[in-house]
């Protein structure tokens, strides 16, 4: 009925300009996906879910259930083991990723390069404009262990995406999405407050704007 993945966060992996390329490509610094003794070994979920109304209720992140029906669903985790029972019914982002990461995780590339972050960061998200900011940066900066995967997937993606940009409509949205971010990018270099950014992100400003030029 449902399987409940870990994340692994991947971090900026010291990439500071906003590049038009596959993020899966350019980013491999994540969170470990075996925390050591001493590390939090808590990591956000993801699940993928029947439509089951009558027992399950959609939330962010995973669904919930009724403790009176929690025993009754087919609910694994990353590992193909049983989901933990205590938490079907509990809206828990996320749960101890230790031995529920041998068959699946999701990837989740919250941050991108810094130019991107600082984009992200003055939209702010859906449910609050200032809930993205240095502590939401520091918390998802995760670059513990080098993961290249996916890395043998990348061609054939690649080939993929280059047919559909043979797509005249999409070629042209593509070019302008990518145009729009560079400008926000821009805007934000021109704003008094760039250097206290990128200086809270241990980021040198001068090192930056040579990357970019």
């Amino acid at each position: 009925d449902a399987i409940s993945m870990n994340e692994m966060l991947f971090g900026t992996s010291d990439v500071l300009a906003y590049d038009d390329a596959l993020v899966t490509g350019q980013f491999t610094g994540r969170s470990a996906i075996n925390p050591g003794e001493g590390e939090n070994p808590r990591r956000g979920l993801k699940t993928i879910t029947r439509n089951r109304p009558d027992m399950l209720k959609i939330r962010n992140h995973r669904p919930i259930t009724s403790p009176q029906k929690a025993d009754d669903l087919r609910w694994l985790d990353g590992s193909g083991q049983d989901f933990p029972m205590e938490f079907r019914h509990v809206h828990e982002k996320g749960i101890d990723c230790r031995g529920r990461t041998d068959l699946a995780v999701v990837n989740h590339y919250t941050l991108r390069s810094i130019e991107s972050f600082l984009v992200k960061m003055a939209r702010g998200d859906a449910v609050a404009p200032d809930r993205i900011n240095m502590r939401y940066f520091r918390r998802r900066n995760r670059n513990e262990e080098q993961c290249e995967a996916i890395f043998p997937m990348l061609p054939k993606l690649k080939k993929e995406i280059a047919k559909l940009m043979k797509d005249k409509v999409l070629a042209e949205l593509h070019e302008s999405a990518v145009a729009a971010h560079k400008a926000k990018i821009e805007a934000i270099k021109q704003s008094p407050d760039f250097a206290r950014v990128l200086a809270a992100l241990n980021v040198a400003p001068e090192r930056e704007m040579a990357l970019s030029a």
